[in-house]
């Protein structure tokens, strides 16, 4: 399952995250850490560490993404855009 929030706050042991797409969007809730931990037979201790359940993305604005061609894209438009070309531009911006 993929859900795509925004960081709202950091805090110590969870991050607070809104919801941006979907039914439940604008919806906040807290993600804490989980303890992975790696038991090999060969080793003669248990390695854990603590993480976060998420995978990192990148934004750009619509104007730093100029001349740039990606191979997957997303696009976040909570807001109506300036014109009909820059959502063009946006479209245009990935590999067919």
């Amino acid at each position: 399952m993929v859900l795509h929030v925004g960081c709202v706050s950091f805090h110590n042991g969870c991050i607070e995250t809104t919801l941006i797409t979907g039914e439940q969007e604008g919806m906040r809730f807290l993600i804490p850490h989980i303890k992975l931990a790696l038991n090999n037979s060969n080793l003669h201790f248990i390695s854990e560490r603590f993480t976060f359940p998420l995978r990192l993305c990148y934004s750009l604005s619509m104007n730093k993404t100029q001349r740039c061609i990606f191979n997957k894209i997303g696009i976040y438009l909570p807001h109506l855009v300036f014109s009909n070309g820059q959502l063009y531009e946006e479209f245009t911006r990935t590999w067919k």
